[in-house]
């Protein structure tokens, strides 16, 4: 393990298998879904534990069909707020911004609840949200170590992460790069996180 200090770690998706990784994991649901599981959650969660001291807390807030409302989200950040989370994971948006969701996400960032979430891998130029708010770090991913995948909704980001050799086929996509980024962030803090700034919270963020 990496770091020393037990992070609690919010991951709101749709949803996590206990089974499916070594952490433990703290479990509720916001959205209820009779269909086939949805192992986005599980791939997720593997990413941001792989080598860290964590207890994970999973928000499913996501359907099967890896859709989900606004409200279901905003009662998700609350429940990690309410658990004292340290980081909230984020790989989906929306493509609407919901003042709202906003003033939930103002709310985790008053409580120093560090929140990162996907750029979107929509190629249409979208703002996607809560990534585009500034109390979020939003993070975007690379083709190769030098150039951005097509797969980002804009070129907005705060950090671009490459997934190469970090997963199978080195898929080029924005969720499995935040979920990256969180693991980042989690091995390579010292101290309290919550007493960084974004801009060095970003720089934790470049250390691989």
């Amino acid at each position: 393990m990496n770091n020393l200090k037990l992070l609690k770690v919010a991951i709101l998706d749709t949803g996590v298998n206990s089974t499916s990784v070594e952490s433990k994991v703290i479990s509720k649901e916001f959205v209820k879904d009779s269909k086939k599981v949805n192992k986005h959650g599980d791939d997720i969660a593997k990413i941001v534990e792989s080598q860290n001291n964590i207890v994970i807390y999973d928000a499913k807030v996501l359907n099967s069909d890896g859709l989900g409302t606004v409200k279901d989200t905003i009662a998700g950040i609350d429940w990690a707020i309410k658990n004292k989370v340290n980081v909230i994971n984020m790989s989906y948006g929306f493509t609407h911004d919901y003042e709202s969701l906003h003033n939930k996400i103002k709310e985790a960032n008053s409580k120093g609840i560090i929140v990162l979430a996907a750029n979107g891998n929509d190629i249409f130029g979208q703002k996607e949200y809560p990534a585009s708010y500034h109390e979020v770090i939003s993070i975007g991913v690379l083709k190769n170590k030098y150039n951005k995948s097509i797969y980002n909704s804009n070129d907005n980001a705060d950090l671009y992460i490459s997934l190469s050799n970090k997963s199978k086929g080195s898929v080029n996509n924005t969720s499995e790069a935040t979920a990256l980024a969180t693991n980042r962030l989690i091995k390579n803090h010292n101290g309290d996180l919550h007493n960084l700034d974004k801009k060095e919270l970003i720089s934790v963020l470049k250390k691989e």
